[in-house]
């Protein structure tokens, strides 16, 4: 017998599945795994999927869905800040994930 063949329909020991297709965003990976987040691979249900790059301080989080402000998360080099409020009077953060400072148009709260 022969090494077992990822595509072939044969699920070998070696195989989390095997559907005997090359389309790598169903249930069953071209790599004959099950898919997951942070694979690589966008499947559905994921907003992304940047697999070892993804990076809850990058555009894909470790989640797979993309950093936004008011998450929580600073997004480097995009974000000055995020506390995860969306409040415009922040005194440390706005709602715009920007550092609050005079002249920036915006009434803090004390």
């Amino acid at each position: 017998a022969g090494e077992p063949v990822c595509g072939d329909g044969v699920v070998a020991a070696s195989e989390a599945c095997d559907d005997g297709n090359d389309i790598d965003i169903d249930d069953c990976t071209n790599a004959c795994k099950t898919p997951e987040c942070g694979d690589g691979i966008q499947q559905q249900g994921e907003a992304c999927d940047l697999g070892a790059m993804n990076d809850n301080l990058g555009a894909c989080k470790l989640n797979c869905t993309m950093n936004s402000c008011g998450d929580g998360f600073e997004w480097t080099d995009m974000e000055e800040c995020d506390n995860g409020a969306l409040n415009a009077d922040d005194a440390a953060c706005t709602s715009m994930c920007t550092d609050a400072t005079c002249g920036d148009g915006l009434v803090l709260a004390n």
